[in-house]
């Protein structure tokens, strides 16, 4: 895993956190837990409780898993020689490899609903496979590995990653959002709505709408507006029409009405290479406040440096 001053991390090493967790690996034979080496255990996929992820678990499916490797591991609390134990109201990791030495019933539920960071990912992990030795022994065949088994059942929505990276990037700063907060949270908590590509910014966020029509009580931008605080007032009505979250890690060139830019997020398990990544776009603005992902099947709802005090 990187090492980073927290306040110099792009969103695109932020990206490499997930991609870079290693855990050792457990083996039990005659009940004693012994460790054979490390394995990589990259968090690939993407994650959310309302859907069946790419490996076509659903979300109580995935909990169910949940709830039998920290009842496995509460009921060995006994077992104080054991490096993964059960102690007070939480797991404590006895390893140097293990950034988390204590995992609270909170930190390990977020991991299987995508609004774990990587450091709780990397945790839970350890955990998980430290329950899959001892089931390995009792299940000699047939049992996944354990990075199949957090392809499986592990990963990131996109709030998750964009509300962990900006939690964790300015954690001595006031930010209101988290990785729980509804994408358009990020926009209600903004600084300043961008409207030129030579202002956009590393840690910029890009909010897209949802669907292409307003459902029911939501509001889809009405781009007819003339004026700038005309465009405001709209982007501002309850409930607006956003649907995924994402944030700029660098801006690498700008030429008239267009940027290149390198975008972190979470992607949908719909596409391809999905979860948390890191991807080059043209940002092109259209009109005010109005701004197109070329080549992106959403349209942009706005772009925004979100507010943050220190």
């Amino acid at each position: 895993m990187l090492t980073l001053y927290l306040g110099e991390m792009t969103a695109a090493q932020y990206v490499n956190l997930y991609h870079t967790i290693s855990v050792p690996v457990y083996r039990v034979k005659n009940d004693v837990v012994k460790v054979e080496g490390v394995v990589s255990t990259p968090v690939d996929e993407y994650l959310n409780r309302r859907y069946t992820n790419r490996a076509g678990y659903s979300h109580d499916q995935r909990w169910a898993l949940r709830a039998g490797i920290w009842s496995f591991i509460e009921t060995h609390a006994g077992l104080m020689d054991t490096p993964v134990f059960f102690f007070g109201k939480g797991i404590r990791i006895q390893n140097q490899t293990s950034p988390l030495e204590y995992v609270d019933k909170d930190m390990f539920n977020a991991a299987f609903v995508g609004k774990a960071d990587p450091k709780m990912l990397q945790a839970v992990i350890h955990a998980m496979s430290y329950w899959r030795g001892w089931r390995e022994q009792e299940q000699a065949a047939g049992l996944p590995s354990l990075a199949s088994l957090v392809d499986m059942f592990l990963g990131s929505d996109c709030n998750g990653f964009v509300g962990n990276y900006m939690k964790t990037k300015y954690k001595n700063y006031e930010f209101r959002c988290g990785p729980s907060s509804p994408e358009e949270d990020f926009f209600y908590n903004r600084q300043t709505i961008r409207d030129n590509p030579i202002d956009l910014r590393a840690d910029d966020v890009i909010l897209l709408n949802r669907t292409p029509k307003a459902s029911k009580g939501e509001v889809a931008v009405d781009w007819d507006k003339k004026t700038k605080k005309d465009m405001e007032d709209e982007l501002s009505k309850k409930r607006p029409l956003v649907g995924h979250i994402m944030v700029i890690s660098s801006v690498d060139l700008v030429s008239g009405n267009e940027a290149i830019a390198w975008v972190s997020e979470s992607a949908t398990s719909a596409v391809v290479n999905g979860g948390p990544r890191t991807l080059p776009w043209t940002l092109r603005r259209i009109g005010t406040y109005q701004w197109r992902m070329v080549g992106r099947d959403r349209e942009v709802h706005s772009i925004i440096k979100v507010k943050r005090t220190g």
